[in-house]
């Protein structure tokens, strides 16, 4: 676990990490709006089902929803800022690269945002290119 809201509202109080990377993925849907432009905590799960809806199931998205670990399967794609909040307790969970990682959000038409756990920069990443993926699950 390496966030906890403090109360249970909208069916969650706690965010966990997967223990490991999915590996590197392309973000899909270069030249598609997604209207996934949630950025908070707690949008990163409404953002992945959006993406699943408009694209299917692939790339970055389908790394994290098709994941089994722990015997959970509720995993989704972190929001801009359910991952900087992992960059921030990225000691705690573990077992990050030095590089770029996608998230769920939006920036706009074929860019989604990402963050660079070298340094916590957050900017928006063309969707072509390979970054890393790490999922989360809210319970």
């Amino acid at each position: 676990m390496f966030y906890d809201k403090g109360s249970y509202s909208d069916g969650w109080r706690y965010l966990e990490a997967a223990p490991t990377d999915e590996g590197t993925y392309c973000g899909g849907g270069y030249d598609t709006f997604l209207g996934t432009t949630g950025t908070a905590i707690g949008t990163g799960e409404a953002n992945t089902a959006a993406i699943v809806d408009a694209m299917g199931n692939g790339s970055a998205v389908e790394a994290c929803t098709s994941k089994t670990t722990g015997g959970y399967s509720d995993w989704f794609l972190p929001s801009k800022d359910e991952l900087h909040e992992m960059y921030r307790q990225k000691s705690v969970i573990g077992g990050f690269i030095t590089g770029g990682y996608w998230s769920s959000s939006e920036s706009r038409r074929g860019f989604s945002w990402g963050e660079n756990f070298d340094n916590g920069s957050q900017g928006g990443y063309n969707r072509s290119y390979n970054s890393y993926v790490r999922a989360i699950r809210a319970f």
